[in-house]
């Protein structure tokens, strides 16, 4: 007597994923106890599908031939907790109402707060 494809597949997969062990998110470190005995389709938390794989690291793009790469732009130059994010955004608002260029929000953000940052990524914070 055969064991159909679909039971034989529930049963591979009930080997290789335990339903009684507390589960965690490799992505945002959540851990929950599962309420099926399949594995969870995501995470309860952050609703990852992507769960029980962790993140990898973000590949840079090497430049064209003869350049080199550049360097990260956002370095934190302050220690963590000096200053808050919500007081950077607050500035950064207040100087662009104020009609302050690009250029001078750039160069008041990184000697007030330490983080240089790009001319795009300044208006993504801003808007």
């Amino acid at each position: 007597m055969s064991i159909g494809t679909s039971h034989a597949s529930t049963r591979i997969r009930a080997v290789i994923y335990d339903p009684l062990r507390q589960q965690a998110c490799l992505r945002c470190g959540y851990r929950w106890w599962p309420r099926q005995v399949t594995r969870p389709v995501r995470c309860p938390a952050c609703k990852s599908a992507y769960w029980y794989r962790p993140r990898q690291p973000v590949k840079q793009a090497q430049e064209t031939a003869g350049k080199a790469p550049q360097a990260p732009t956002a370095t934190p130059i302050v220690q963590a907790g000096a200053q808050s994010f919500q007081a950077a955004l607050e500035a950064m608002k207040t100087m662009k109402q104020a009609g302050k260029s690009w250029g001078e929000i750039t160069e008041a953000i990184a000697s007030r707060f330490g983080v240089v940052l790009e001319k795009d990524q300044l208006k993504a914070l801003v808007r």
